[in-house]
């Protein structure tokens, strides 16, 4: 902590500088040890607030991570010449740790062996099922690949295996020692030399058992010695050199030549013998691989290099395995087609070049494909999708805190392939949006595009379209050239090719419209295919939501792109497009489209804020017996209303409990409307008594207006108690709100010139109280204006005012929140936010 006077020098030694830490639980902290307090270490020992003598203008603290979480780190001194104390604050926060690993540890490629019945030497066995390699590693407390304590010039750990009738092992080649192979020397116990934390060892296997390794390393961050061991098994079981199974796996994709795309993938052939790799022929071939293809065989070929060392070429090749893999090439043809690899080996022998006694195989089906889009999907993430956005970060609030213009961005994608089931290859995709005209939101749902239908007719290969329900000339206005027309082709089976995303030259009449372009003819089998007027269709325009229009494809055949929306539109649907170039038949290009129906979704969480989408319901308490207007408010994580939701209610408790004339449970007639409000009329009747666990709970999908300690939302009165409401009962934003409260006996009757107060309170920021309530009117009521300014940057406050009359019961709360702007996930970031 470095602390200076006004003019920039620092300030007089020896003056104390305080540091505390907001929760010891998350991130205590300490000083340097003070050599004259033999009885304590100040560094070791963890404060939540200590003070450090300044050298220079500086003080040095330690800070210790304990837990995952977020502190305020609080500095202050008193300036030795006017007793005047500064402070300075900022967030510290600690993340997850890595997961426990172990120091010392010892891995090995097979950890069974066969036994060694043919009592091969080394040299023999070298990389075949006789023989295996095992890493010894070595981490510093923190993870990272170290080596442990030297002794003398090299670092080495201690090695030892036992019985030796079971296994041994032997080191890497000393270079330095000519005349003879370390990797072949097989030993009981021996120093390993370790290299970035790393060593090796081989592995030997003799008679059937359990081998142990132990190894030992000199840590030289404790001074202790760190032991660690690991099992070898030696297993009996007659021929484990041949093989026992075989299978195949491709490395990516193959497109014809001249596509621009890979022209070849490495195929590798596994051959096992009893769950191990099969051992190394010596000098033959063991596995033998044919192609051949679907259709006329267009070039296609295999390629790989036989045990012999000679490059081999052709439809079938011998090849062998090292280590139980034999790696090979498939090379690309001059079209289409797929290409069907049988993968051969001898069970009698592992020799294929001596003929095949006892074959098993394996086989996979490959596509050369062209890499031209033949298909296209629109996909949505649901993961780290929505994002927030700002204005220019030189735009502030009065207040300064963060300047949000109202408008969320969504990542969308389309995924295209060729007709082969490839990637298709990099092209720009043309995307587009319409949001208008349409009728319905939010109070019938999320809205329906008023010129659309079910009986759409695109001619194939033309440029007409006909609806004999349509309204074109007149419905929403009218259609108007420039106005976009999806066609879900997708839909009808069979018409996929007219899936469309086309452009309004001209609206011919009520029923007829010719676009800018011609739609695909629609004849994938050969034969065009004409169903006449089935097909679903919407056409309209944005006057909401922007997309940005282009995005190329990448190496999987995916291209991105944004969409931007207002937040006052949040549950509206929209109509979007992905639109990119085909096959080129006649110097005519197939179009490839995909269309599909979405709603502007809000945010359902944003967890580093610790937000989610919620309700809130007014008021809080309602009479017995008696009809009363509710409301019940959605919100998304950002606090914006979500518009033509359905809500769900439910009544729990004694008595009967209706909404809008629905007894039991339902939905409210009422969807939520552009301040994500729905009102109803609850009726609870048949009350005699009642406590908190008679009322009224809601939800939307998973949103719940229920926290852990509710029973109810909206509480039913006690016909025979007091009660003091306020409405509405929760704040998450800034401004002057208004409250409305209401004394009144559990049977609804206003209770009139009862003088109410209130105090408020909060964790910073500011809550006070603009006007005072007062007593109540005749009917029981008043009013109270408070000011909350409770957001931040880096930090976020909360508060509660609380009502009552002067005898100090009956009471009302009513809870604020703000939120860390910093943590919403916006683009830019709010000025002053970091670290």
């Amino acid at each position: 902590m470095t602390v200076t006077f006004d003019n920039g020098t620092p300030i007089t030694d020896d003056t104390n500088i305080q540091l505390s830490t907001s929760d010891v639980q998350v991130a205590p902290i300490s000083r340097l040890d003070d050599p004259e307090t033999t009885d304590i270490n100040e560094f070791t020992t963890l404060f939540g607030s200590v003070g450090s003598d300044s050298a220079g203008g500086t003080g040095t603290f330690f800070i210790h991570a304990v837990a995952p979480g977020t502190v305020t780190l609080t500095a202050s001194a008193v300036d030795p010449q006017t007793g005047r104390t500064s402070r300075a604050t900022f967030n510290y926060t600690i993340t997850q740790g890595p997961e426990p690993f172990e120091r010392l540890e010892v891995e090995a490629v097979q950890q069974s062996l066969p036994a060694n019945v043919f009592d091969l030497t080394p040299q023999q066995a070298f990389r075949t099922v006789y023989n295996t390699e095992a890493e010894i590693s070595f981490r510093d407390p923190l993870g990272n690949f170290v080596s442990p304590g030297a002794t003398g010039d090299q670092s080495t750990v201690e090695v030892s295996i036992n019985p030796l009738s079971v296994a041994a092992f032997s080191t890497l080649d000393d270079p330095t020692t000519e005349e003879i192979n370390e990797i072949f020397v097989t030993l009981g116990s021996a120093p390993v030399d370790m290299v970035a934390g790393k060593g090796k060892i081989f592995i030997w296997p003799r008679d059937p058992g359990i081998a142990t390794i132990t190894v030992n390393a000199f840590d030289q961050f404790t001074g202790e010695t760190i032991a660690t061991q690991y099992d070898i098994e030696v297993v009996s079981g007659g021929s484990t050199d041949l093989p026992t199974s075989i299978r195949l796996v491709g490395s990516g994709a193959n497109y014809i030549n001249g596509s621009g795309g890979a022209q070849s993938q490495v195929v590798q052939v596994f051959v096992d013998a009893s769950d191990v790799p099969v051992g190394n022929p010596n000098g033959f071939n063991n596995v033998m691989v044919d192609i051949n293809t679907d259709g006329p065989n267009s070039g296609e070929k295999i390629s790989g290099v036989n045990a012999q060392g000679q490059n081999v070429q052709g439809s079938s090749i011998n090849i062998p395995t090292n280590n139980g893999v034999a790696s090979l090439q498939l090379l690309s043809g001059n079209s289409a087609n797929t290409v069907i690899m049988t993968t051969t080996t001898d069970r009698a022998d592992n020799n294929v070049d001596n003929g095949l006694q006892d074959p098993i195989t394996a086989q996979r089906s490959f596509a050369i494909s062209d890499g031209i889009l033949f298909g296209l999907d629109i996909t949505i993430p649901n993961l780290n999708n929505l994002f927030i956005n700002n204005v220019s970060d030189q735009v502030s609030t009065e207040t300064g805190l963060g300047n949000l213009d109202g408008t969320y961005t969504m990542t969308i994608s389309a995924i295209g392939t060729d007709k082969g089931g490839n990637p298709a290859l990099p092209q720009q995709i043309q995307f587009g949006l319409i949001d208008s005209p349409i009728v319905g939101f939010p109070q019938d749902g999320p809205g329906t595009f008023v010129i659309s239908g079910t009986d759409g007719d695109p001619q194939e290969g033309g440029s007409l379209f006909t609806s004999v329900g349509g309204e074109f000339q007149t419905a929403g206005g009218g259609a108007q050239p420039g106005d976009t027309l999806l066609v879900f082709g997708e839909e009808i089976l069979g018409n996929e090719d007219l899936e469309s995303a086309v452009t309004v030259q001209s609206v011919n009449s009520q029923t007829s419209i010719t676009i800018a372009e011609d739609f695909n003819r629609n004849d994938l089998t050969g034969t065009i295919v004409n169903d006449l007027g089935i097909f679903p269709y919407i056409v309209g325009r944005a006057v909401d939501g922007n997309i940005l229009a282009t995005a190329n494809i990448d190496d999987n055949g995916v291209a991105s792109t944004e969409i931007n929306y207002p937040v006052s539109k949040l549950g509206k649907i929209a109509g979007i497009y992905a639109k990119g170039q085909g096959v080129t038949v006649n110097n005519v290009t197939r179009s490839v489209t995909d269309s599909e129906l979405i709603l502007y979704p809000g945010i359902a969480s944003i967890p580093s804020a610790g937000l989610n989408a919620f309700i809130t319901v007014a008021p809080s308490v309602i009479p017995a017996n008696m009809e009363t207007a509710v409301t019940v408010c959605v919100y998304d994580a950002a606090q914006h209303p979500i518009q033509g939701a359905n809500i769900q209610w439910a009544f729990l408790g004694t008595g009967n409990g209706f909404i809008d004339g629905v007894l039991g449970s339902g939905i409210m007639d009422n969807r939520s409307g552009a301040d994500g409000c729905a009102t109803g009329i609850a009726n609870p009747t048949g009350i005699i008594t009642s406590g908190t666990d008679t009322g009224y709970v809601f939800n939307v999908g998973n949103i719940t207006c229920q926290t852990d300690n509710d029973n109810v939302c909206i509480q039913v009165a006690d016909p025979g108690a007091i009660y003091l409401s306020a409405t509405p009962a929760f704040h998450n934003n800034s401004g002057v709100k208004i409250i409305d409260l209401f004394l009144f006996g559990g049977n609804g009757q206003g209770i009139p010139n009862v003088p109410l107060f209130v105090s408020c309170q909060s964790s910073g920021g500011e809550l006070r109280v603009q006007v005072e309530p007062g007593a109540t009117d005749e009917n029981g009521m008043t009013t109270s204006n408070i000011f909350a300014a409770l957001d931040g940057i880096n930090e976020s406050f909360s508060g509660t005012c609380d009502f009552t009359t002067g005898e100090g019961s009956p009471t009302a709360t009513v809870t604020f929140n703000g939120i860390d702007l910093c943590t919403l996930n916006t683009s830019p970031l709010p000025p002053g936010c970091g670290p």
